[in-house]
């Protein structure tokens, strides 16, 4: 076994011992566990299951046989947990450790809770049935209907879950966009279709290869899902563990040995952290808490059993892990067909399969756990509201999350970090229960274009734009040039349709160390998810800049912001805008409301310089602003290197040199450019022959390499101190050493 599977192994072992011995046994196995902890049906199954696994794998009888305890508690199985409690039975069947008493009680208790998922997800609301709720209960319907297939009640179960899995081939795509949900849905479908038979179909059909890649590419390379939609970074990453080992498993060629390095990745960024540590004490102390106490006693057998799923599949796929390609990423859903969702009727109309949009953008300019990475959202949430279309949702660097998204009940751009427009005789950033009704307007689809995607080690460039997002009313472009330093540059160009508006990009952190004007210093030092464990962050803090606008942040400490992540956070009876003042702020919001013009361009320039823990520089601004010309573009000096923003087809000239590059980025030890003819620096000159050009370029003592791409044959000339190169380009091409990057 490998030996960061060895870990895995101890990891099984522990969290076993934890859930099954002392005061948490005595409660799991004593009187029901009240529903606000979790309830037996959310932890039972997963311990059976991971018990059953285990055991098999290491021949070991008796923890089978001990499976067989949590199987027959009153209450074991929730539709989330059908496939364990399909392992546990299974592997008890075969040791001939269940009695036909035994298989009533467990049958009864399995089919009681699938006729209220059948009732609740698949009748009252048919348009449900490619979400998780569907899938994990029709999952359910076909390992009750396959276990006892005799039974009267098999074949109502069994048509139930033949008419979801008939509904999911109409589009063969998760259209949930939760990370949460979206991982263990997947896993359910892959199982599922093994016992079925059909394991071949699902790997064959393309919809599976695009879901499968575009799960792949959620993974940034530090080892962390970002926790877009109905989620929260951290929550539920175990499930993603277990996805990414399946289909290390069971796929071929390059997709099966990046997900065995996803996997390996994924599990190395939770155990440098002290996940386990730091979560297992919560099952001892039993707290008096009952979200803390759900956290614990769900998640801990929960995380159990994915892992011991993720290790086996990852053992018996011997295969070797392989980084991704370094390159910039556009993944993409298919979304409800438009007249589904103008309406708001999908709730009651099963969803017809509408275009496939673009879904995030990923740039990354390495593959290391310390590389940069950065994620933006583009698509649509329609059901669960969080719109966070055009955010950045997730930035890393130096293996630390310096942004993630705001995470579950975030239902408004404000709460993202995103460009935010209003009226300006409302209330700054604020809204309250009686506001619920004119934000909710708000819920609209919006879809980020992806205008502009090019780059690669040197730099990455993505650029989305949208009309009316979130029905707000102005256009909006946001320009995001990622450097291989580390360092963000964001630009928002925003173009109002009505007088009288405000505007601020908005960025949300946990912790403001130091503001000046232009600059503000924070830091994020622990993810916490509604039903995840927190794990502290890598310590590191950013550095957050807007260099033309001098005006003061503004920050607000928003009251309503996220009740689920409080430390002593009392869930009440009624769940919603009442109580929100009495929580734990996780977010500070940083902005700088500014009027906006309908007749000048209305330009917000921000720059993410990530910093070391001491770094010791504090008070000094890391941007220096090399030309004014702001009507043409935007030029800076920015740590160690220069940025420039060309918003025209014209050349921007200063004591710097020019350059009519639309985007670029120099360092001295390279240079990325999109939609450039000729960059003249004193320590750099490139000429591409007249023809517009995209290039990603880099040099050390042995020569200049890297990718140039034109649209016409050209000979592009790059000069640098000591080295001059021609190459002749046409299309995408390759240049110099590294032909195999």
């Amino acid at each position: 076994m490998k030996p960061w599977l060895d870990e895995v192994d101890r990891w099984v072992r522990e969290i076993v011992h934890a859930s099954t011995h002392g005061r948490a046994y005595d409660l799991l196995v004593g009187d029901p566990l009240p529903e606000e902890w979790g309830g037996q049906a959310a932890i039972a199954s997963y311990l059976a299951g991971c018990l059953a696994l285990d055991g098999k794998e290491k021949n070991d009888a008796t923890q089978v046989e001990r499976s067989r305890e949590f199987m027959l508690l009153p209450d074991p199985v929730h539709a989330f947990a059908a496939s364990p409690a399909w392992e546990a039975i299974v592997a008890l069947r075969n040791a001939h450790m269940l009695s036909d008493a035994n298989e009533e009680q467990i049958r009864a208790a399995m089919t009681k809770t699938a006729q209220n998922g059948v009732r609740n997800y698949l009748v009252i609301r048919m348009g449900i049935r490619r979400f998780n709720h569907a899938i994990t209960t029709a999952n359910m319907c076909d390992v009750i209907s396959r276990l006892w297939p005799d039974h009267p009640d098999s074949a109502e179960l069994r048509q139930a879950a033949e008419d979801v899995w008939g509904d999911w081939w109409l589009i063969g795509d998760n259209i949930e966009i939760a990370a949460n949900y979206e991982a263990f849905a997947q896993v359910d479908l892959l199982l599922w279709a093994e016992r079925r038979g059909e394991k071949a179909r699902m790997l064959d059909d393309p919809m599976t290869h695009f879901w499968m890649d575009r799960c792949l590419e959620h993974m940034l390379p530090v080892g962390i899902v970002p926790g877009y939609g109905d989620t929260c970074t951290m929550e539920l990453w175990a499930d993603w563990f277990a996805l990414y080992s399946l289909m290390a498993a069971w796929c071929g060629g390059s997709r099966g040995k990046r997900a065995a390095w996803n996997a390996e990745r994924m599990f190395s960024w939770a155990a440098t952290r002290g996940w386990l540590d730091q979560n297992l004490g919560i099952i001892d102390e039993v707290p008096d808490d009952p979200y803390r106490a759900k956290q614990g006693w769900t998640q801990i057998p929960r995380t159990g059993w994915y892992l011991a799923l993720g290790r086996e599949c990852v053992r018996k796929a011997c295969k070797e892990p392989t980084a991704p390609p370094l390159r910039p990423v556009v993944t993409h859903r298919t979304v409800f067909a438009q007249h589904v969702m103008s309406d708001l009727s999908w709730s009651l109309t099963p969803p017809a399969g509408g275009p496939r949009v673009a879904d995030k953008v990923v740039l990354k300019t390495g593959v290391e756990a310390t590389s940069p990475a950065l994620m933006l959202g583009c698509a649509r949430q329609v059901w669960h509201d969080h719109l966070d279309a055009g955010a950045v949702i997730a930035f890393a660097s130096d293996g630390t999350v310096h942004l993630d998204d705001t995470g579950y009940m975030q239902k408004y751009p404000v709460f993202h970090n995103l460009f935010w427009a209003d009226a300006r005789e409302k209330t700054w950033l604020h809204y309250g229960k009686e506001e619920y009704s004119r934000h909710r307007e708000l819920h609209r689809p919006s879809d980020y274009r992806v205008s502009a995607l090019t780059g690669r080690e040197v730099a990455q460039l993505a650029v989305i734009d949208c009309e009316a997002p979130h029905c707000m009313p102005v256009y909006h472009r946001r320009e995001t040039i990622l450097t291989r330093s580390g360092i963000a540059i964001i630009a928002d160009h925003v173009e109002p349709y009505a007088t009288g508006l405000i505007g601020s990009p908005v960025w949300h952190v946990q912790y403001v160390h130091e503001t000046k004007d232009d600059w503000a210093e924070v830091a994020i030092g622990e993810f916490r998810g509604m039903n995840g464990q927190h794990c502290d962050n890598k310590t590191g803090r950013l550095r957050i800049l807007t260099p033309t606008h001098r005006d003061s942040w503004t920050i607000i400490q928003q009251e309503n912001n996220d009740p689920y992540a409080s430390p002593g956070y009392r869930e009440p009876v009624t769940r919603y805008f009442h109580y929100w003042k009495r929580s734990f702020v996780l977010r500070t919001a940083l902005s700088k409301p500014t009027p906006l013009a309908t007749d000048s361009p209305n330009r917000f320039y921000t720059v993410l310089v990530p910093l070391p823990p001491s770094h010791g520089q504090s008070g000094g601004n890391f941007v220096e602003l090399l030309a004014e010309q702001m009507d043409l573009g935007f030029v800076a000096r920015v740590r160690d290197g220069i940025v420039s923003l060309n918003f025209t087809e014209g050349q921007l000239v200063g004591d710097w040199g020019s350059t009519d590059a639309m985007h670029m980025w120099w360092d001295r030890k390279g240079v990325f450019a999109h939609r450039v003819k000729a960059i003249n620096l004193p320590e750099l000159r490139l000429d591409t022959g007249g023809q517009w050009a995209d290039l990603d370029l880099f040099w050390d003592r042995e020569g200049v390499t890297g990718v140039i791409s034109t649209e016409r044959a050209t000979t592009v000339t790059v000069e640098v101190p000591g080295k001059r190169a021609s190459f002749r380009v046409h299309g995408i091409t390759e240049v110099g050493r590294r032909t195999d990057r």
